[in-house]
């Protein structure tokens, strides 16, 4: 058997990013890096590089290595460690950037269920920023039993 080309996680980054800039509307494209946080004017391929590598930050190797076999036809093995994001209170998905009361964290909205980290952590509580409870962002998460199954993002703890 032949040994997969390595690729490093940056050159996975640049692929997504020039496909997505190939095939997306200005509109959309300005769009995903205001999400991202990026300057919304600025399209430029190393704006959209960065704000894929942003998106995909600490999602496995073995997602984007199938991202790359999906876009290219080719098999590889990604190189680099993901970084290392914090478990959403709300859903468990390692998703945040930061986390209140972890240094000088807090404040990220998590890219599986939208739950805004605030410091909350009852489930039935109705929190005014986030406007509901953790448990009916959940519920919402559950209503596409596939979002579960197709996340790139790690799964932390097992939720209740």
């Amino acid at each position: 058997m032949i040994p997969a080309k390595k690729v490093p996680r940056a050159e996975v980054f640049k692929l997504i990013a020039a496909v997505r800039a190939d095939v997306a509307h200005e509109a959309d494209l300005k769009d995903f890096l205001l999400d991202m946080h990026q300057d919304s004017g600025n399209t430029s391929p190393q704006a959209v590089q960065e704000a894929v590598s942003d998106c995909y930050a600490g999602t496995s190797n073995g997602f984007l290595a199938l991202v790359y076999e999906l876009l290219t036809g080719r098999r590889v093995e990604v190189t680099g460690e993901p970084q290392n994001l914090f478990e959403c209170p709300c859903c468990g998905f390692k998703t945040l950037d930061e986390l209140l009361g972890a240094g000088d964290g807090g404040w990220d909205i998590c890219r599986v269920c939208g739950w805004e980290e605030e410091g909350t952590r009852e489930r039935d509580k109705h929190v005014s920023v986030n406007r509901g409870s953790m448990n009916q962002y959940m519920q919402r998460v559950q209503e596409n039993p596939n979002v579960y199954y197709t996340l790139p993002w790690l799964k932390g703890r097992a939720q209740s």
